[in-house]
């Protein structure tokens, strides 16, 4: 089986000519205005220091050896390799299934943004906040995790030298948690800008380092028969059942391989992420899976006597597991502290991960405090106040540790169940779009036609491995022995439903809120006849209506339309009766919402306000002739109430409960009477093409610019003509009426300069060519010339663009009016 990148749909690429000032490339920013956010971190990580920054907080082959207490109770030397060996097949589907989503949604966010992005509108919001505060909740106890086991691996290593004269106390250990934490953050403000090169470093350390401890295990150790340790499957918590036993001990190696997605929170901070992510988690797997496989069989040989090291002092089976091999409490020691200097890095990039994430679920509202967290040290260039916030809870959890570490314990072996529970959310939301045939945005790494396979197998991994992570350590337990993880992460997710009940439902309907108060005022003004005709009163309604298209309110900006239109129309109107002249401004809004109307109703089912004649007198400037091409529109103003007639024919002729069912090609039989008037109209946009003035005419203009605006009216012409042949005719896309249209507007846009300003017109004509053919050149002119308009700040062509991508990636055998209006995607909001 081989993993290939997409190459299916049109990418920037990532030159180093197009890197923007914080470091990232035109793909990099396309990335993050689909996500709609703000590059506000510096992307200093390339692929090497995603994978040591991966690579190290997962420390695989390290959590393989300070995690065996799990194998050896639950499955013995044989049964901890199997177990590994299942865990980490299973988790390379996860992780495969996450590389994927990172590459499609590049975002400090992860999980939850994609869960918010993917998840069924009906369930977007409650499921986002529970992954965002399962994530976060995973997170500090990961930092928490990493400090604990290295201020406890400090306490082995002095009871190990010091073993009648040092006595354990758990403030001890508590301090030791706030001042590795400290340090940590520490790395993370003051060398935040160096994290990249010090995670480099640091995977050179983590792969000598791997054979710093293999290499004296195996010289130094006595070992058994091969036979003595693959055949020896053991039960040590009383499961009664040598499987039973085996699953619980899946915690042990899936805690050595969590964490995949740390890379993911960092991804604002990566350059070329899209493709530079999913590529540093697949190695990681490589590198660490591997390494983790070779070091748990070195472990299983080298073990000796199960019970011994269970009992060791020092608290750790694999320093007791050192001592005996070396037989040097100076040897052990140094191997012990190479574990320590690693786990301390894995805490140095679990503090950069949890703050990333904090700073990301806070920027969308979804904690407390949310501005006080979201805000971007501009010293540093980190989310300092979300560090602190990390530092300061991770503290208060140590503290817990001197009145119980029952209690302590509960609440770090609830971060793999946290973590899991997130992954479950997430990879089911894109299953399950993926089942329904929605659209996805296109990914530039991909599985292609495994990726079903892959989530499937993923998420009941995931269900198996996040049941049993809530198991405890032996059957018969007592207070002390109990894993109490789950009482915790229901009170967590209890607390994250009230929160979304008392806050961010509220949140949500901040708009609507002022929307509601800015009608209220309109509706004022309107019951005042000599308000009626201010500029005032259509100006508030047109902002109303705007801010419904820009907030993707599609219904709502239909009702508003309407009033909007009279409102210009009779002030308009009055202003032709008196001597001040007509408003320009208004003038121009009035052709803009028609405009609108107008697209709104030959892209989709929206029944549109123009209609024949009523409109397009008052948008004609009087200083232009009745078929010169209008500088607004792109197109001719006789052109308005003919792409209007299309729009109602084609409603005519789809009724309303079929618009939404599947079908491939439409039956290419219409009614006598549609036929004629389709006959008629084609004969009438046809006229306007023949009438319409040479570039000379159009004096108003230079030459170049004049040539391009008739350019943009042939080819409104050229799309009115498509969408005639296919809405309403039904002709198939192979028919060359069809294929004549295509061929022509791409030809009027190839005679527009790419970076014109005429391009601003021409979205809904190379949109619409790009929706009907399916010729490969023509899809890359396409997307080309949208990608050109992308880099002059044109937000709507990247809409149209990913809209396209989508459409072609899909691959579905739908007209592509049907499946838009099936996606729930109003191309208005364009």
């Amino acid at each position: 089986m081989m993993w290939t990148e997409n190459k299916s749909a049109v990418y920037t690429t990532a030159r180093e000519d197009e890197v923007s000032a914080k470091g990232g490339t035109a793909q990099d920013r396309k990335d993050m205005w689909r996500v709609g956010r703000q590059q506000e971190l510096n992307r200093n990580f390339r692929f090497l220091s995603v994978l040591g920054f991966t690579a190290v907080l997962m420390c695989t082959w390290e959590a393989v050896l300070f995690g065996a207490s799990y194998g050896l109770i639950n499955g013995g030397k044989g049964g901890m390799i199997y177990t590994y060996l299942g865990g980490l097949v299973g988790f390379s589907f996860v992780i495969l299934s996450m590389a994927e989503m990172a590459s499609l949604a590049p975002t400090s966010g992860g999980q939850y943004h994609w869960v918010s992005e993917f998840a069924p509108p009906s369930c977007q919001g409650i499921l986002s906040y529970i992954t965002g505060w399962v994530c976060v909740l995973g997170w500090h106890t990961g930092i928490a995790g990493c400090c604990y086991t290295v201020a406890n691996m400090m306490v082995g290593v002095v009871a190990i030298n010091y073993p009648d004269t040092y006595t354990y106390e758990p403030w001890h250990v508590t301090l030791l948690v706030i001042a590795v934490a400290l340090v940590a953050l520490l790395f993370n403000t003051l060398l935040a800008q160096k994290l990249p090169l010090i995670e480099g470093i640091i995977l050179v350390i983590h792969c000598f380092g791997f054979f710093g401890i293999l290499i004296p295990l195996w010289v130094l150790s006595p070992r058994p028969a091969a036979s003595e340790v693959f055949g020896s499957i053991e039960d040590r918590g009383g499961w009664g059942n040598n499987g039973l036993a085996c699953l619980v001990g899946l915690v042990g190696p899936i805690y050595a391989l969590i964490g995949p997605d740390s890379a993911v929170h960092m991804s604002e901070e990566i350059r070329d992420a899209s493709r530079v992510l999913p590529l540093g988690m697949i190695w990681t797997l490589i590198l660490n899976g591997s390494t983790g496989f070779v070091m748990i069989v070195t472990l299983a040989f080298c073990v000796g006597d199960i019970d011994h090291v269970l009992e060791s002092q020092t608290g750790f089976a694999f320093i007791q597991v050192f001592l005996n091999s070396t037989g040097s409490v100076r040897a052990a020691t140094g191997m012990t502290v190479v574990i320590m200097v690693m786990q301390f890095c894995a805490a140095i990039s679990n503090v950069a991960t949890t703050s990333r994430q904090v700073y990301a679920f806070a920027r969308d509202k979804g904690l407390p405090f949310s501005n006080f967290l979201s805000k971007v040290n501009t010293t540093f260039t980190v989310p300092l106040n979300a560090l602190c916030v990390s530092l300061v809870i991770v503290s208060l959890l140590s503290l817990i540790n001197i009145g119980s570490s029952v209690a302590f314990n509960a609440i770090m072996s609830l971060g793999t169940a946290a973590l899991l529970s997130s992954y479950i959310i997430s990879i089911t939301c894109v299953r399950i779009r993926r089942w329904r045939k929605q659209p996805l945005p296109p990914a530039r790494w991909s599985m292609g036609k495994f990726t079903a396979f892959v989530d499937t197998v993923s998420i009941l991994v995931l269900l198996v491995i996040w049941v049993f992570s809530f198991f405890p350590l032996t059957e018969h337990v007592d207070p002390t022995t109990m894993n109490w993880s789950v009482v915790i992460f229901g009170a967590v997710i209890l607390l994250s439903l009230v929160y979304y009940q008392l806050h961010a439902k509220k949140a949500k309907y901040e708009y609507i809120l002022s929307a509601s108060t800015i009608v209220t005022g309109l509706r004022a003004a309107l019951a005042d006849p000599a308000e009626i005709l201010k500029p005032e009163t259509a100006m508030t309604a047109m902002v109303l209506c705007t801010n419904d298209v820009c907030n993707g309110n599609a219904r709502t900006w239909k009702v508003h339309l309407s009033g909007v239109m009279q409102l210009l129309t009779a002030l308009l109107e009055t202003q032709r009766t008196t001597d001040g002249g007509i408003d320009p401004f208004a003038l121009c809004l009035l052709k803009w919402f028609a405009t609108l109307d107008i697209l709104a109703g030959l892209s989709g089912t929206h029944e549109g306000c123009v209609n024949d004649g009523q409109y397009w007198n008052l948008t004609r400037s009087p200083a232009c002739g009745i078929s010169q091409v209008d500088e607004i529109c792109g197109y001719s103003t006789q052109l308005m109430p003919l792409l209007a007639r299309i729009g109602h024919l084609a409603r005519r002729n789809v009724h309303e409960q079929s618009i939404l069912e599947t079908f491939t090609e439409p039956s290419s039989t219409i009614s006598e009477e549609l036929t004629d008037e389709a006959q008629d109209l084609e004969r009438k946009i046809l006229s306007i093409a023949d009438q319409s003035p040479s570039a000379a005419a159009l004096a108003s203009h230079d030459e170049v610019l004049a040539s391009e605006l008739h350019n943009t009216h042939l080819a409104f012409i050229h799309s009115a003509l498509l969408h005639l042949y296919r809405r309403v005719e039904l002709l198939p896309k192979s028919h060359p009426k069809v294929r004549t249209q295509i061929t022509a507007i791409l030809d009027n846009v190839e005679a527009i300069r790419p970076f014109s300003p005429a391009n601003v017109l021409i979205l809904w004509p190379i949109f619409s060519a790009g929706c009907e053919t399916d010729d490969l050149r023509e899809r890359q002119a396409i997307q080309t010339r949208m990608a050109n308009m992308q880099t002059m700040g044109m937000g709507n062509f990247t809409r149209a663009k990913d809209a396209l991508a989508r459409y072609w990636e899909s691959g579905a055998p739908l007209r592509w009016d049907v499946y838009f209006a099936q996606s729930g995607l109003e191309l208005v909001l364009f």
